[in-house]
């Protein structure tokens, strides 16, 4: 980074205080900066430090007074900050919900390039140079204190919709799920859930269609997912009172749930007989006769909001995998870049290994986690990186 503060007013413990700031906040607000520096946030000066910064390179921005801190090896140009860190500091009430908050929880069957969130505001669809974040209103019956939990982000708190929270309001709005297939298929790797928040919510919510959907998926799932029949009762007393078409059934294509008063998608009935996923729900890239460049991405891209939480900003491949020259016999050379600021322990690297092993079972993986120090596999890296995210 080049810490270039020129300006009359700002000495060397506001350079001080600027590098310290960013070294700990890989996304930050105006009025967050303002106070780090001593500042009042509408501060002229507070402006003209921040759009030095920006010509400096040291700072992006990505919207109307948000910012991201771009580390000492990154181009601002280029650098991709963690999109959800990011959507969170949009706008200050900002939760994370619905499909997104599926991929923060690690249950989320594909990633979306871009994010949604709860706001109370009026709903808005912002957009950033890396992604747009689509704000909704806050569901009815909504609670900040019961329904809302923290995710770590690159040291930085998240506020996101606890898991109940995100199953009830996906359910009510299955078209932010990214439709009912999606649903279904990350449904299928959530391993517990709180009976009785869902209960409280689907009570609050006020959605019977919602509600009937939800105990059809808690009844075929209860063995599994440790459903007691105390939950089952509650939500059929709330469940509608004439059959209804849900999770975007129609009239000629739906198949009747007596017991819950809702028609759903014949094409779900059929799936709940079996998945056809392994026992996680995740769909396995089994070693094939060659290996396809696209096709290694396209599974590491399923990775994504995994990788992300164990600390990977980026994951890309090198060598023969990048240049589509891999053959049966070849291994898989990835890198990865850890999120700003993060530093990876070896729990965090025993879980990124564990997650592409079971991914690519069969077939030998090679992580190299940058920054890289010798000079031949840099080298190696820069001319055949291909980035996945």
């Amino acid at each position: 980074m080049i810490f270039t503060d020129t300006l009359p007013n700002a000495g060397p413990v506001t350079r001080g205080r600027s590098r310290a700031f960013f070294s700990v906040h890989a996304v930050f607000r105006r009025e967050e900066y303002a106070a780090a520096v001593g500042r009042r946030s509408d501060d002229q000066v507070v402006s003209a430090m921040l759009t030095q910064h920006l010509k400096a390179g040291n700072i992006k921005r990505l919207a109307r007074g948000v910012f991201a801190s771009v580390p000492a090896h990154g181009d601002a140009r280029t650098w991709r900050t963690d999109r959800f860190l990011a959507a969170s500091r949009l706008k200050p009430d900002a939760i994370i919900a619905y499909h997104s908050a599926l991929e923060l929880h690690g249950a989320a069957y594909t990633d979306a390039p871009d994010v949604q969130a709860m706001t109370l505001a009026t709903p808005v669809v912002l957009g950033t140079p890396d992604f747009s974040c689509r704000f909704v209103r806050q569901p009815a019956g909504f609670s900040d204190a019961r329904d809302v939990t923290i995710i770590d982000r690159a040291g930085l708190a998240v506020r996101v919709t606890t898991m109940e929270r995100t199953i009830i309001d996906l359910f009510d709005r299955p078209d932010l799920a990214g439709g009912a297939e999606e649903l279904f298929n990350s449904l299928a790797l959530v391993k517990r859930v709180r009976g009785e928040d869902l209960v409280r919510q689907a009570r609050a919510l006020g959605n019977a269609a919602a509600t009937g959907a939800l105990g059809w998926w808690l009844e075929t799932e209860k063995a599994r997912l440790g459903v007691s029949e105390e939950t089952l009762d509650a939500l059929r007393a709330l469940k509608p009172r004439h059959p209804l078409y849900v999770l975007g059934a129609r009239k000629g294509e739906a198949t009747s749930v007596a017991a819950w008063n809702i028609l759903v998608p014949r094409a779900l009935v059929a799936d709940k007989s079996g998945h056809n996923q392994g026992p996680d729900g995740i769909d396995r890239l089994r070693y094939p006769p060659v290996m396809d460049r696209d096709t290694i991405l396209h599974a590491l891209r399923k990775l994504r909001s995994r990788l992300e939480a164990r600390g990977i900003a980026h994951v890309g491949v090198f060598g023969s995998v990048a240049r589509n020259q891999a053959k049966a016999t070849s291994d898989i050379d990835i890198v990865v870049t850890p999120l700003h600021g993060r530093k990876l322990d070896l729990f965090d690297l025993g879980g990124v290994q564990s997650l592409l092993n079971e991914q690519f079972e069969g077939i030998d993986i090679d992580v190299v986690v940058e920054p890289v120090m010798r000079p031949e596999l840099m080298q190696d890296i820069r001319q055949d990186r291909i980035n996945a995210f």
